[in-house]
């Protein structure tokens, strides 16, 4: 999390007057960056004649908190957890504005500069290193059962010949694998092994995401896909564009057509 902060100079000293701090627009690779109030705190009028006593520190300044002025973006409820905006702001509390969302507040005295602090989240506003790849690839997987030495890291080794076969004869089965952080997750390629031995065969599964591996949506509902060696074994599952982010992307499969277990000797997910 990058913290930044801004100092506005006013031509005069301005008696109490309503002031509005915008939320930009980052765009990069699509994404766009959210802008947080750092330390509590959405603006300040400053400078005032004396030092103030405020919530942590005294300061030069007249503190006016994001989170009590008038907004049309997301108050953050007092949160402790090290690492995350709230935490690091005064009170604990703190606005998310996304593009477009503003902090609107009336300045409490006179005052002849503002000093604008806040925060931009690592996360949303730098583009992924590299947009293309898989983001599956080398992650933790697990899954609600395997057969034999078929275990789930094989669907996830970047092997198209080793492959996760489940637990036999007993539909439905899962597998889970870790992104590592919540991705914007908007198309899934599942492969199995080119081989033409491998005949041609109909899974019916569902793709499911959760962003903290409890409670799971589900972006794609359960549908028949045919894998046939003649065109590589490999099928493409397309998810809505409102999807929400997920670290954790889960298969769940019900039907074989020609094994009594779900089989996966790949399974990748990328951005677009």
């Amino acid at each position: 999390m990058r913290k930044v902060q801004h100092t506005m100079a006013l031509h005069d000293r301005h008696t109490p007057r309503r002031v509005r701090a915008w939320c930009a627009t980052f765009t990069t690779a699509g994404l766009v960056g959210a802008l947080l109030g750092a330390a509590g705190t959405g603006a300040h009028a400053a400078p005032a004649p004396a030092a103030r006593a405020t919530a942590g520190a005294t300061t030069p300044f007249t503190p006016v908190e994001a989170e009590t002025a008038l907004t049309d973006g997301t108050r953050i409820d007092p949160d402790h957890t090290q690492g995350t905006p709230a935490s690091e702001a005064s009170g604990r509390r703190a606005v998310r504005l996304s593009a477009g969302q503003s902090v609107e507040f009336t300045l409490p005295e006179a005052a002849n500069a503002l000093n604008v602090a806040y925060s931009v989240p690592d996360g949303d506003g730098n583009p992924d290193p590299d947009p293309g790849r898989n983001l599956a690839k080398g992650r933790p997987a697990t899954a609600t059962g395997h057969a034999d030495v078929y275990a789930p890291g094989r669907a996830v080794d970047g092997d198209p010949a080793s492959y996760w076969e489940s637990t036999n004869h007993a539909f439905p089965q899962s597998l889970t694998v870790d992104l590592g952080k919540a991705e914007a997750v908007r198309r899934l390629v599942l492969k199995l092994p080119p081989a033409a031995a491998w005949e041609a065969r109909t899974q019916t599964l569902s793709v499911q995401g959760s962003s903290d591996g409890s409670g799971y949506a589900t972006p794609a509902a359960s549908k028949a896909y045919r894998f046939d060696p003649a065109t590589g074994n490999t099928v493409t599952v397309a998810l809505p564009a409102d999807s929400p982010r997920v670290r954790h992307l889960r298969l769940s499969v019900t039907a074989n057509s020609g094994w009594p277990a779900a089989q996966f000797s790949e399974v990748e997910a990328y951005l677009s």
